[in-house]
């Protein structure tokens, strides 16, 4: 009899479990503004190009895309440097983001970080370990409008539109 208790007992707890997973991964894919300023935030310092997709309509108008000119005069930099583009990239952790204002179709998010050059992942990551390489404060209010249900980048993050 107290081998048959055990066993629901177990059971009862995968089946919390399973349940408790599934509320937290749907918990986790909503959209939010800090979600969305985190994502942009990462992909800027990685030279990542789908960054564009997070970019608000107002920002690629006239057919000028400002992540290809901001990829492209990163590149040129990274030639006259005589290095690969990839020596460039940084790695953004440490990140705490505070909403300052939202309303129902924008809001503007404080992004606060630290970064780090990161020719390849596990780079950044042993640098962060053993405490090597300099280090760069970034702080950043971001402005996003919600387009079409998601939350879209908007205004000049970290200078992207003049570079």
């Amino acid at each position: 009899m107290a081998l048959n208790q055990n066993n629901s007992v177990f059971i009862l707890t995968i089946v919390l479990g399973i349940f408790l997973q599934v509320i937290l991964i749907f918990a986790d894919s909503t959209d939010t503004p800090s979600k969305a300023a985190v994502g942009f935030s990462k992909a800027y310092f990685k030279f990542d190009d789908s960054m564009s997709n997070q970019l608000c309509s107002q920002l690629k108008k006239a057919g000028i895309d400002p992540v290809d000119e901001y990829i492209n005069a990163a590149g040129l930099e990274a030639k006259a440097r005589g290095v690969n583009l990839n020596y460039l990239k940084n790695e953004l952790y440490k990140i705490h983001t505070e909403i300052i204002s939202q309303d129902d179709n924008s809001a503007k998010v404080h992004l606060t970080g630290v970064r780090r050059i990161s020719i390849n992942p596990a780079f950044a990551w042993v640098a962060k370990i053993f405490c090597i390489g300099k280090t760069h404060e970034v702080e950043e209010i971001i402005q996003l409008v919600k387009e079409e249900g998601h939350w879209k980048i908007c205004g000049n993050p970290f200078l992207l539109n003049s570079v």
